[in-house]
């Protein structure tokens, strides 16, 4: 059977499917991309706002994911799901949001919408980002930001976040900086971005030979889920590759954050990985394991 003649026979099994059955089996709360997540909504969510973002390719080009949901919706009221791109520039500021010619303090883009009520379960959209779109937006770098430099690292981080519009009151529900995924913009000494990568991408690119650029960006950032965006995966290449020195894998197991150490929604099992491959290591390594683990 063709790929397409499978296509539409799976298309068929759907649309046939009596409403009944699927009520049967309802939707997990929470993003699709997260495992663990609970079999319904909670009902004590209270004033908490609950945000997830994420970047991924499918191959190409980079596509950003968001959900949210929060315990300050009115029933009734229609909600919309923005995204924002915000400038990171270090742990506990807010960086400023990149914006366009028509709004260049920023903008929030809507990709979904819904009404509060029954069946509620949060909102998720994606949406496809090209460095065409970043190079037309404001506050991604400064005109002179790169121009001269050499030796140095010329890219900027920049966050992707959810955001929970009340399109019935028009207001924002969200606080204005969310949980968000991290993306790495390579700029060139002409101030113009020339590649766009996720952030595991980058340290896979980096980890080896440039383990202080790498280092020095983990501790900048915050509010983010190094989970979703696979983040962990690189840093376990890195550390079993033979050919990086020792020094640098001790300078990448001190970056190690307790948000990486979470078992919830960690695909890696980062936290087994890297007992399992301590054993094998000198006994240097293996106490700095054991540091970042919290072990006597």
């Amino acid at each position: 059977m063709t790929r397409r003649l499978l296509l539409a026979a799976v298309l068929a099994v759907v649309c046939v499917t009596p409403a009944v059955a699927q009520d049967k089996t309802p939707t997990p709360y929470g993003p699709m991309w997260r495992s663990g997540t609970a079999d319904k909504r909670p009902k004590d969510l209270g004033d908490k706002d609950v945000t997830h973002a994420t970047a991924f390719r499918k191959p190409a080009p980079l596509t950003i994911a968001v959900w949210a949901d929060s315990g300050k919706l009115a029933a009734g009221h229609e909600y919309e799901l923005r995204y924002q791109l915000r400038r990171h520039l270090k742990k506990g500021e807010e960086g400023p949001l990149l914006g366009t010619k028509q709004f260049p303090d920023g903008i929030a883009r809507t990709l979904t919408k819904g009404k509060y009520g029954d069946g509620w379960n949060g909102l998720q959209g994606e949406v496809d980002l090209t460095l065409d779109d970043l190079n037309a937006m404001t506050h991604l770098c400064k005109p002179d930001e790169f121009g001269g430099k050499d030796g140095s690292d010329h890219s900027v981080t920049v966050r992707v976040e959810a955001q929970l519009f009340d399109a019935t009151d028009k207001k924002y529900v969200t606080k204005s900086k969310t949980s968000a995924a991290i993306l790495v913009v390579s700029m060139d000494v002409n101030s113009r971005a020339f590649r766009l990568e996720t952030l595991a991408e980058w340290i896979g690119d980096n980890a080896r030979y440039h383990t202080d650029h790498v280092t020095d960006r983990l501790a900048t950032l915050d509010d983010y889920d190094p989970h979703a965006g696979g983040v962990t995966f690189p840093i376990c290449r890195a550390l079993k590759d033979a050919d990086m020195k020792k020094e640098d894998k001790l300078k990448l197991l001190a970056a190690v954050s307790a948000e990486m150490l979470r078992d919830e929604n960690d695909s890696s099992n980062f936290r087994s990985f890297l007992k399992e491959w301590a054993k094998a290591e000198d006994a240097e390594l293996k106490a700095a394991v054991k540091k970042v683990l919290g072990e006597k």
